[in-house]
């Protein structure tokens, strides 16, 4: 475990239609979309940064790399996110268990999630796999059809939440 760093577990819960497991094409490599805020000025940035767990980029003063970091744009002060793509879980409908990962945070917390253009690998309850690209989730739904099945699917809508697993999200005072 990082210093400093607060851990936030996001969960995704899908409402479904005919779907046993949505994961996701690669966890490694996935870009999150998330809205985040500072915990030293308290602004909430209106912009979606990305996350990327295959990204390095320094830490101000060398103090070594996260996977994203920035200034807040009202206070100026430096803040990170990792991501922990081995804490990840697909979202599984006959055990109710949502979509799961971790992120590593400092000094900001994490707000909102959007799945805009990313790719998801959907299993139907028939046992079709498939890898959907760039689904066209703008509403947060997504509509198919199962050939083997002979039955639609769809995604209907989804709601992420994040919770602060442990750790605090602010930074002591120099």
């Amino acid at each position: 475990k990082k210093k400093n760093m607060a851990i936030f577990k996001l969960e995704v819960d899908f409402e479904v239609e005919n779907i046993k497991e949505i994961s996701l094409i690669d966890p490694n490599e996935y870009e999150w979309q998330i809205k985040i805020k500072c915990q030293h000025c308290l602004t909430e940035h209106d912009k979606w940064v990305y996350i990327n767990p295959t990204e390095e980029n320094e830490l101000f003063g060398s103090r070594g790399v996260a996977n994203f970091t920035m200034k807040c744009s009202s206070c100026t002060r430096q803040v990170a996110v990792d991501v922990e793509p081995k804490t990840f879980k697909p979202y599984n409908a006959e055990e109710e268990e949502p979509m799961s990962i971790e992120f590593n945070a400092k000094g900001v917390s994490l707000e909102e999630i959007t799945f805009t253009g990313q790719g998801f690998k959907i299993t139907t309850e028939g046992g079709t796999e498939m890898e959907i690209e760039e689904p066209e989730m703008e509403e947060g739904e997504l509509e198919g059809y199962d050939m083997d099945m002979e039955e639609p699917y769809s995604i209907q809508g989804y709601k992420g939440v994040f919770n602060l697993e442990s750790g605090s999200t602010k930074t002591k005072k120099k």
